[in-house]
Parts: structure tokens; sequence; C-alpha cells
């Protein structure tokens, strides 16, 4: 089981001179949880990473990377984005706060998920927050009658698609001939 995400953007920064302490606070974090018991067997704190690894991180990058978040740098060396390597929803939301504290302000993660959901993990002051999204669709009228009022010779090839459309058609003619009209006079 689980549950499948795709991260459709980031900008999320993180300046090299805070890796090291990045790294030393995710270590902390890890072992506090790292070999309770549950159901009698031993539990990772974070789904899908193993915190040998964690523990034995040389690099925030390794850890990322365990995490299956793959960074990007710049020319400085700085963490300037993350991609997703993996399939399914860990506990990002809980090893992002931990990081939160070394993440630039105004860095974000954006996420979809099953069933159309979107979220983004946005960072301000030290913080991490989830934000839920939905999705807009951009005035699909508007957009036509702009792009037909630049385009007049593709009106009669919509017209008799479909009703509703035609009533924005015939709506650009009449007011453009109105505007012609008052131009005339």
């Amino acid at each position: 089981m689980g549950y499948y995400i795709n991260c459709m953007e980031a900008s999320f920064h993180i300046k090299k001179e805070n890796f090291a302490p990045a790294l030393a606070a995710i270590k902390v974090a890890g072992a506090k949880k790292a070999g309770k018991k549950s159901g009698g067997q031993y539990q990772n704190h974070w789904s899908w990473i193993d915190m040998d690894t964690v523990a034995n991180a040389a690099e925030l990058k390794d850890f990322l990377e365990e995490a299956r978040w793959i960074p990007s740098f710049d020319p400085d060396g700085n963490i300037t984005c993350v991609s997703f390597d993996g399939e399914k929803l860990g506990s990002e939301d809980e090893w992002l706060k931990v990081l939160a504290p070394w993440v630039e302000s105004g860095s974000y993660i954006q996420c979809s998920g099953e069933e159309d959901a979107i979220w983004r993990w946005t960072f301000n002051g030290g913080h991490m927050v989830e934000v839920s999204g939905s999705y807009t669709w951009e005035d699909w009228e508007g957009m036509l009658k702009d792009s037909l009022r630049k385009n007049k010779e593709l009106i009669p090839s919509f017209m008799g698609i479909r009703p509703d459309l035609d009533v924005v058609l015939d709506e650009i003619l009449r007011v453009d001939d109105e505007i012609l009209r008052e131009k005339d006079k």
C-alpha cells in the first residue's frame, strides 16, 4: 500500500554553510525515534528511510537521497531545488520540519497525490507549513474571446460546434460591430 505522489515543482534553498547543522539536527531527530518497538518489531522513525544510513550520512545530500529527494546545487554549492525520486509519500512532513530552520524563507515543494490532491510544503522563518491547494482554470470564454478577436478569420470555423460557443462567438461579432459603428460616427 502507500500513497503515490508526484513532485510538481520545487524552489527549495539551503545555503551550503547550513548543511552541517541541518544534517546534525536530522541525525538527532532520527536517533530519538529509531529503534522504537511497535508490534514486537523495531520500526524506523521515517517511512522509506534506513536509519543506519541517516546515522552514517557524511553530507546533507546523503540524507536527502536516502529520503528519495535528489538535490540540485548552484555553482557555489548551495541547494537550490529538490526532485522526488520515489513513488510513495513517506514521513516528509516530519523530517522537513526538522530541516525547516535551515531552509531559506520562501522555499516550497509542491506535490500532487491521489484523487487530484495538491499541496505545498512552504518554508518561512524557520518553520514548515503544509498548505492544501486546488486547481483553477482560466476563464475559457475570456481567453477565447481575446484569441478570436485577434484572429477573426477563424470565427466561421467555430460556428455550429456547440450552442454555448455560438453565444460567445455572436457576442464577439456584436461587440466588435458596435465598436466599429462608434468609430464611424
